[in-house]
């Protein structure tokens, strides 16, 4: 088990890009569960995998995102939470091998908590639970919790994957607003998160890339300390029933320093990027600390 808190004190470290935008290059239907194809696919998973650690990613994430019963249970696949995981995770630790570094992608169940929605604090624990034992099993290094937007489910969340002795990442979700859909500020997220126990925090997902900035920015002087940031290709539109996103790899490449002056020591990208967005981070990241 490597300690991913322990690499970014050494130089700035890549991570990948989206995996559903290239599992939908490979078939991938609409409504289709992207973890199953861990299972019944999982020569192509890896093909993902190899294209981001041939970009550049010194960190992969497992393709998982949505690998937790609550969300599996949709499709019928609850009883394989921890087969899904468990798989995305070996093959993530195939690729990378005993030098790269493999973090458990954790998203939320998509059900609001109580008193809001149906959701007990018990169930979500017990959900967030098993997927983190199952990623820890697979030989994950760290466990991401990403695209959070209420802090209360987060700070559930963050309980369940420490209790792996893994490194947690953090990651809540913004909206344009600056603000989570659940309407907390990134100062209110850090100090929640920070007392919540997470390791390394951070930003994903919402908003385009030069939106992240300001995020970043707010959540660094909020004292967050080293940040992990994700963001979308910018914001997506629909074009003759195609989901598109219309930043390409050179407006990361162009926001490098300015995500590293805001804190952040993980970089990579959320929905809409690829291995050419993570290759031109890539670059970028090479050519500061080189140049440092």
């Amino acid at each position: 088990m490597k300690n991913i808190r322990e690499a970014v004190r050494k130089s700035i470290l890549v991570y990948d890009g989206s995996k559903g935008v290239l599992l939908q290059r490979m078939g991938l239907a609409g409504g289709e569960c992207g973890d199953l194809w861990n299972a019944d696919f999982p020569d192509r998973v890896r093909s993902i995998y190899e294209s981001y650690r041939a970009a550049g990613s010194d960190i992969i994430q497992t393709n998982t995102f949505t690998a937790n019963a609550l969300s599996l249970k949709r499709h019928g696949l609850a009883d394989r939470t921890r087969e899904f995981n468990r798989r995305a995770a070996r093959l993530a630790r195939e690729v990378m091998g005993e030098t790269g570094l493999v973090a458990g992608s954790m998203g939320p169940t998509g059900i609001l908590l109580e008193p809001y929605g149906d959701l007990t604090e018990e169930e979500a624990r017990q959900c967030f639970t098993e997927q983190a034992e199952a990623l820890a099993e697979g030989g994950a290094d760290a466990l991401h919790l990403e695209t959070f937007m209420d802090l209360e489910e987060m700070k559930i969340a963050i309980k369940a994957a420490k209790a792996t002795g893994l490194t947690v990442i953090a990651s809540m979700t913004f909206t344009t607003a600056g603000r989570t859909l659940m309407g907390s500020s990134p100062a209110d997220c850090v100090a929640a998160l920070k007392d919540a126990g997470a390791d390394l925090l951070g930003a994903n997902c919402s908003v385009g890339p030069a939106q992240m900035v300001p995020i970043l920015e707010a959540m660094k002087e909020a004292g967050a300390g080293p940040l992990c940031a994700k963001p979308n290709a910018g914001m997506p539109r629909v074009e003759d029933g195609e989901t598109i996103f219309d930043e390409g790899p050179e407006v990361f490449s162009r926001l490098v320093p300015a995500y590293l002056n805001a804190g952040a020591v993980i970089l990579g990208g959320c929905c809409g990027t690829g291995p050419d967005h993570i290759r031109a981070i890539r670059r970028a990241v090479d050519s500061r600390q080189q140049g440092a």
